[in-house]
């Protein structure tokens, strides 16, 4: 289609001789084939956009709008290659609603939704934004602190479940549902531990802080616990 109304102008230049045909049709078909490049791209652009939802969709729990399990996993490997190169330390809070069963029990499961839902909202706004929080369990978060010591993640963890603590989640029939959690945490230093697998020190480091989580709460639940060797059974 581009010969055909560049050969016309050509003929025209070397032997002044043009086809009135081809000079009729050069504009219209030149307009349409500028019209028609545009409209791919608002096109490809619209197909972007739609696939960048997606993406954001696929990674966010539908529920609770927190990240899910599998892009949980992607975030965290990340953070650790991160503070591999960096060297510095990444902290793992596995967080877990106390007595959650006794609220679906009592309120029904979808009163539980909205608890779940509330509490992980709540939680995304009092976290940092480089921070990572996702759904790991039915009413099991898994988050991790880029750049945080021990130290720095027991504050972290102390301020979050003292806030919950004092807020409600839901309401029913004018009755404020509260709700307590425990936190078990896990710190991954690599000036101190130095692991060649990511996916290793990721589940080793998850495992810790899931042994916390039972230590606190095996503790008498509503507090934290900062993992250590002795709670390896």
């Amino acid at each position: 289609m581009i010969g055909r109304r560049v050969v016309p102008l050509i003929n025209v230049y070397e032997y002044s001789v043009y086809d009135i045909k081809d000079a009729f049709l050069s504009v219209p078909i030149s307009l349409l084939l500028f019209i028609g490049v545009f409209g791919i791209k608002s096109a490809l652009s619209e197909v972007r956009k739609e696939n960048s939802a997606l993406e954001v969709l696929n990674a966010t729990d539908s529920l609770t709008l927190a990240l899910t399990k599998k892009e949980t996993y992607v975030r965290l490997k990340r953070e650790i290659s991160r503070g591999q190169r960096s060297l510095h330390p990444l902290a793992f809070l596995m967080l877990d609603i106390d007595h959650f069963k006794r609220i679906n029990d009592q309120y029904g499961h979808m009163v539980g939704d909205t608890v779940l839902k509330n509490l992980s909202l709540f939680c995304q706004h009092k976290l940092r934004d480089i921070d990572v929080f996702g759904r790991f369990g039915g009413e099991e978060f898994l988050i991790a602190c880029p750049e945080t010591d021990a130290k720095a993640a027991l504050e972290i963890a102390e301020r979050l479940r003292e806030a919950i603590s004092k807020n409600y989640f839901a309401i029913v029939n004018g009755k404020e549902i509260t709700l307590t959690v425990s936190i078990g945490i896990s710190n991954f230093d690599p000036k101190q531990v130095n692991h060649d697998s990511l996916d290793l020190a990721m589940d080793l480091y998850i495992d810790y802080s899931d042994k916390a989580m039972y230590c606190a709460k095996n503790a008498g639940r509503n507090q934290v616990k900062l993992f250590d060797e002795g709670m390896i059974a």
